[in-house]
Order: C-alpha cells, then sequence, then structure tokens
C-alpha cells in the first residue's frame, strides 16, 4: 500500500489528478498483487530503513519483495544498494 500511495502521488504532481485516477486503472490490469501493511511489515521495513541509504516507502518495497520472494521493478538508483537482498530488474 505505501508503493502503491507513492505511484499514485507521483503521478498526481505530473499529470494531475483524473490522469493519476487512471492510470490506477491500469495499474490494476497488471499482474501485481496489492499487499496491506502488518506489524511485522513495518518492522521489517524499519530495519532495511536503519541499514541501507534507501527511502522509508522503497524499504517497504524491499521488505515485501522479501516476504514474498517478489522481484523489483525499478529505474531507481537507491535500488542498487540492495540489490544482494532481492533481485532488481532495471527498467530502462
Amino acid at each position: 500500500m505505501i508503493n502503491w500511495g507513492e505511484f499514485y502521488y507521483i503521478t498526481k504532481r505530473r499529470v494531475g489528478k483524473r490522469k493519476a485516477e487512471e492510470s490506477l486503472g491500469l495499474l490494476s490490469q497488471l499482474p501485481v498483487t496489492i499487499i496491506s501493511v502488518d506489524d511485522d511489515l513495518v518492522k521489517e521495513a524499519a530495519e532495511i530503513k536503519s541499514d541501507y541509504s534507501v527511502s522509508y516507502a522503497d524499504a517497504f518495497c524491499i521488505a515485501t519483495a522479501q516476504r514474498s520472494n517478489g522481484q523489483i521493478l525499478t529505474n531507481d538508483p537507491e535500488f542498487k544498494s540492495v540489490q544482494h537482498l532481492v533481485q532488481v530488474l532495471w527498467l530502462t
């Protein structure tokens, strides 16, 4: 949910509310699962944030990928420091 919110606010800032809402509709068509935050995930993200120079939202992404054995699709250079923790697929 944290990164879903990050996706929404960044899109809204760049192209406005209407386009951001449309983007959420498109996002829902992708093969991704929205995972709600629980107390354990908060602690796992906090551990990552304390150990690596990543944003708190990115720490949630990393913790979620670890928990679900998932992959991270990104072009954010912050993820270079955690490639040994999770599989990062770089968007170009």
